[in-house]
């Protein structure tokens, strides 16, 4: 049988459910101090805070290296630590459709 690709909602289904659901031992690593975690990705990656915003229950930030090279998605509720949820190569910024004109 041939393997179909992931469609979009998957993906997104799939991040959800890692981010909302208990993380074993093994991946506590990726998880804790937001400002640690900041500092590390800016050290190894040089990726800034290039976007965020609030999600049910917690915040999402996007942080992104020069010209795209990498990004890295990190979630953190309040109370929590703060978690790599998924990271990548190759970021781009789509422009935003001006006020007042749907997108």
């Amino acid at each position: 049988m041939k393997a179909r690709p992931l469609r979009p909602v998957a993906l997104i289904l799939a991040t959800l459910a890692l981010w909302l659901c208990p993380r074993p031992s093994a991946a506590a690593t990726a998880c804790g101090d937001i400002e640690v975690i900041f500092a590390g990705l800016k050290d190894r990656y040089q990726e800034e805070l290039v976007g965020y915003g609030n999600a049910d229950g917690g915040d999402v930030f996007i942080l992104a290296a020069p010209e795209g090279a990498t990004w890295t998605i990190v979630v953190h509720a309040p109370g929590q630590p703060a978690c790599i949820v998924a990271a990548g190569r190759n970021w781009h910024v789509a422009p935003l459709p001006a006020p007042g004109v749907e997108g």
